[in-house]
């Protein structure tokens, strides 16, 4: 049931307790007998003669399936500007720089500015509570509107970037 790619950190494991690695701790992500994947946390801890040989191994798998989706779940809030749910300012910088750094030399990679204009005069006039939902709308919009596939962030109080 292990993929290719599995089978061979597995080996890779086995090989360096056979040479004598005193200690091990990997990742795996390994399919479950009842269906679906599951993260697990191997340890392997090798016990060595007086010539450094192997003689002894003990391997511990534990499931951290739970705690892997926490933590992915903790990095997407991360991520988010909580406060409208598209990328934060931090998030849509890094992956612009990242883009940047994976453009061939004949792509280019374009970004969309978007101010409100006169966006205070919302809050001063019509309370703070509606230019709430004025920024939590627009940038739903944005998102709407925005072509597949395009990563769209807050950037500032009343900044939007494409």
């Amino acid at each position: 049931m292990i993929t290719p790619e599995q089978k061979n950190i597995l080996s890779e494991c086995l090989e360096k307790a056979k040479e004598g690695a005193a200690f091990q701790k990997l990742e795996l992500l390994l399919p479950l007998k009842a269906g679906g994947n599951g993260w697990f946390d191997l340890k392997v801890v090798t016990q060595t003669n007086k010539h450094g040989e192997p003689i002894f191994g003990i391997g511990m798998l534990t499931d951290i399936t739970d705690e892997k989706e926490k933590i992915n779940q903790l990095e997407k809030e991360l991520t988010k500007d909580l406060f409208t749910g598209v990328l934060n300012k931090t998030s849509i910088e890094r992956y612009g720089k990242k883009k940047i750094k994976q453009l061939n030399e004949n792509e280019i990679l374009a970004v969309l500015i978007l101010d409100i204009d006169n966006f205070k005069s919302i809050n001063d006039t019509f309370g703070h509570p509606v230019g709430d939902h004025v920024l939590k709308e627009t940038a739903a919009l944005i998102q709407r509107y925005a072509p597949h596939g395009a990563k769209v962030g807050r950037i500032g109080g009343d900044e939007f970037a494409v």
